[in-house]
C-alpha cells in the first residue's frame, strides 16, 4: 500500500480505517510526548538522575537518550 501511495498510484489509505478497527480506538488516539531539542538532553538526564524515580527507570531513560532506541523495545529488553 505504501509503495502505491509513494508512486502516486493511490491517494487514499484503504488500510487506514481497517487498522483503526482492528487496533481499537484507544490505539488510534495515542498521544505522543513532544520531543526535546538535543541540546537539552543533558539537562533532562541530570533531572532524571536527581528524581525519585527507581534506579531501573533512571538507567532506562539514560539508555534511551544515549542510543535513541525505541522506548517499547528498551522496556522489553532482557
Amino acid at each position: 500500500m505504501l509503495r502505491a501511495k509513494v508512486k502516486g498510484w493511490r491517494v487514499d489509505d484503504p488500510a487506514g480505517m481497517e487498522l483503526v478497527e482492528v487496533l481499537g480506538a484507544s490505539r488510534a488516539a495515542t498521544k505522543h510526548h513532544k520531543a526535546i531539542h538535543y541540546s537539552l538532553a543533558g539537562d533532562a538526564v541530570r533531572k532524571m538522575r536527581d528524581s525519585n524515580a527507581s534506579t531501573a527507570t533512571k538507567l532506562l531513560f539514560e539508555f534511551l537518550v544515549l542510543t535513541a532506541a525505541r522506548s517499547g523495545e528498551a522496556r522489553g529488553a532482557t
